[in-house]
């Protein structure tokens, strides 16, 4: 499995939380490192958790599945995706809320700890 598509995503969150604290850079850090998670999330839970792409609320299913159909692991790299999600609503949607570089770097890091969870379910060949 690789995630080579996805890594691009994170590398640019950790990128933009270099500069100074600008919001809007902030909550483009956000979603990038939201949808880094996502997708990994997505591939890892498509070929170990019987999880289909396709259809509706893509984004509560996989919360869903990984919270249902993983290891205590998996369990928590849902519940920190769950927490991302939130981050990401909120960087993108509400503007009315203010935006800190300890958010976006906060999102880096949940989304890191998801990746690394993903990773050593994979190499240890764990299978949910």
């Amino acid at each position: 499995m690789s995630f080579s598509n996805w890594e691009g995503f994170q590398t640019l969150a950790k990128a933009l939380v270099k500069f100074d604290n600008h919001e809007d850079l902030m909550r483009s850090a956000i979603n990038r490192s939201y949808y880094f998670a996502f997708n990994i999330s997505v591939s890892y839970a498509e070929e170990h958790l019987a999880f289909e792409r396709s259809g509706r609320n893509i984004h509560e299913r996989i919360l869903d599945n990984m919270k249902d159909y993983g290891n205590r692991e998996v369990k928590e790299a849902g519940r920190k995706l769950h927490r991302l999600q939130k981050k990401r609503v909120d960087a993108d949607y509400r503007g009315l809320i203010k935006i800190k570089k300890s958010d976006a770097k906060e999102s880096i890091i949940l989304a890191d700890e998801i990746m690394g969870t993903i990773k050593s379910q994979i190499n240890s060949n764990i299978v949910p």
